[in-house]
């Protein structure tokens, strides 16, 4: 049985014998009926083995060249330990969320660290070795959290560690590091404009004549003339500083005629004269009298502009920054009047130096009624500007007044500040000038021992007014106060007769009675009336 065939109905195959060829046969598997012949006879493919050439066609191919198989060497086959069935588990829910978390952590660093260390955020004054330890203890929190939670991936784990530590530390390097100026009471630009003046002096000097004329220098040399005195050895030109400023408009004149005021030591006798310059576009002002020099006068100018100097002539050309002019609006207004705002102080400490004395003025009282238990950040530095403004003429009442209820807040009970207060109104008392009741009741609190006579001052000119700072001095006023009841004008001992009797001791009674000789009637009955009170305490 060696012939093949295939039911051309079901095409199942069966062996049969040769001697079945052209003949009829039945399929055993559906009954079908049909002839041997060649389309029925299934034909077997040629079986070849390896090294066997049965066709002629492979003979044309030619035979390989026998080569002695190479020497194969065998080892051992090395089996791995058995591996831990928590080791081939999927991660858990917490340790993918400590991926996450630490992912998470570096990248809202990076964020918060690249916007915050702009300048006035949140990395403000933090200079560089704090900002490198807080970055790098960020990530190595956030590189623990990923390669304890990447388990079945640690090496990727430590990989992706290692790249963002690199980013946080590569980004804390190449992003600037602002720092707030600080000062001693100064203005803080004072050195940079210095070195500003020092490259400008003599830029002028070529053009000199036609410069001149422009100004109208004549002004200048008729107040030099004005200022010099032969006789008394005074040089006119050593006190005589003319400022040409351009481009100026008139609504700002004011608040640079008081700009130079207030920073100079000019004699109530002299006045700032302004002339107008270039059709309204410029102005030309003379300071007179002045006791700063000339460099002195040119360092301060550079607050308000661009500075060239032509010390030969005493003129100060300057080039308006009309910048200083524009009012703050949008993030510059919200840092100005909110207090919860970071750069509150910082914003409020630069606009003291402002050359409008309004604007001055708002920062001052803004300061002064910051709500309690606000954070006071440049402390020194604003509190070394509220001194220069007291030391300031003409700064205006309204600003020293708001000076006193800022430093009931800034530098309550600070003895050194009380001291120099104390000094400045010593000097404003002597120069018979008004002293702010604000600054008086911060000194009171403060325990100035200097107070008792700044008020005695202020309340012999006024009884009515000081009355009640004087009673607030207690039993330290009584023996001032006793020795108006015998040696002042009877308008004063009244007064005093009036306040003995609020806060007078027994040891007020005896100038009490000696002054009973007088022969005013009122002032005896309050005499009377104060050694009732005195001698009960």
């Amino acid at each position: 049985m060696n012939l093949q065939i295939q039911c051309p109905a079901c095409e199942r195959s069966f062996r049969s014998n040769d001697d079945l060829t052209g003949k009829t046969v039945e399929c055993g598997a559906c009954d079908h009926r049909f002839e041997v012949n060649i389309h029925t006879i299934v034909h077997e493919k040629e079986r070849f083995y390896p090294g066997e050439h049965q066709d002629a066609l492979l003979d044309r191919l030619g035979h390989s060249p026998a080569v002695d198989g190479a020497p194969v060497s065998f080892q051992r086959a090395q089996y791995s330990p058995q591996v831990s069935a928590s080791d081939t588990m999927p991660s858990t829910p917490a340790q993918s969320f400590a991926v996450a978390a630490g992912v998470i952590l570096i990248s809202l660093f990076a964020l918060i660290f690249f916007l915050g260390s702009s300048k006035g955020q949140v990395f403000q004054d933090v200079d560089m070795n704090k900002r490198l330890l807080l970055g790098g203890f960020v990530s190595l929190i956030g590189s623990g959290l990923i390669v304890a939670g990447a388990k079945t991936w640690r090496n990727r784990a430590i990989l992706l560690s290692t790249v963002l530590f690199i980013g946080v530390i590569g980004m804390i390097l190449l992003r600037p590091v602002h720092m707030t100026p600080k000062s001693d009471g100064e203005f803080a630009a004072s050195e940079k404009a210095a070195e500003s003046i020092e490259t400008e002096v003599n830029l002028l000097d070529t053009e000199q004549d036609r410069y001149l004329n422009r100004l109208g220098y004549g002004t200048v040399e008729r107040a030099i003339q004005k200022e010099t005195n032969v006789d008394a050895g005074i040089d006119g030109r050593q006190r005589v500083v003319a400022v040409y400023l351009h481009p100026v408009k008139a609504s700002v004149v004011y608040d640079l005629e008081k700009f130079f005021e207030r920073r100079l030591s000019i004699p109530k006798t002299n006045t700032v004269l302004t002339y107008e310059r270039e059709n309204g576009n410029a102005r030309l002002i003379v300071l007179s009298g002045i006791a700063e020099s000339f460099d002195r006068v040119a360092e301060m100018s550079s607050e308000l502009g661009r500075v060239k100097t032509l010390p030969s002539k005493r003129v100060i050309d300057i080039k308006i920054d009309t910048s200083l002019f524009a009012e703050p609006g949008g993030d510059s207004f919200q840092q100005l009047t909110d207090p919860l705002n970071e750069r509150f102080s910082e914003a409020n400490l630069n606009e003291m130096n402002h050359i409008s004395i309004e604007r001055i003025e708002n920062a001052v009282k803004r300061l002064a009624d910051m709500p309690p238990g606000s954070t006071l950040r440049h402390k020194p530095d604003i509190v070394a500007k509220f001194l220069e403004l007291l030391r300031q003429k003409e700064s205006g009442k309204e600003i020293d007044s708001a000076i006193g209820r800022a430093l009931s807040t800034w530098a309550p009970q600070d003895k050194e500040v009380a001291t120099e207060v104390a000094a400045i109104m010593g000097v404003r008392g002597d120069n018979d000038q008004e002293i702010p009741k604000s600054i008086v009741e911060y000194l009171i609190a403060s325990g100035s021992p200097s107070v008792i006579a700044l008020i005695d001052r202020m309340w012999v000119k006024d009884p009515t007014s000081w009355s009640e700072q004087y009673q607030a001095m207690g039993a330290q006023a009584e023996s001032r106060l006793a020795y108006h009841i015998t040696s002042s004008p009877l308008s004063v001992k009244k007064a005093a007769a009036v306040l003995l009797r609020r806060i007078g001791t027994s040891q007020s009674v005896p100038a009490l009675r000696a002054a009973k000789g007088s022969g005013d009637e009122e002032l005896k009955i309050l005499l009377n009336v104060a050694i009732e009170a005195a001698g009960s305490r």
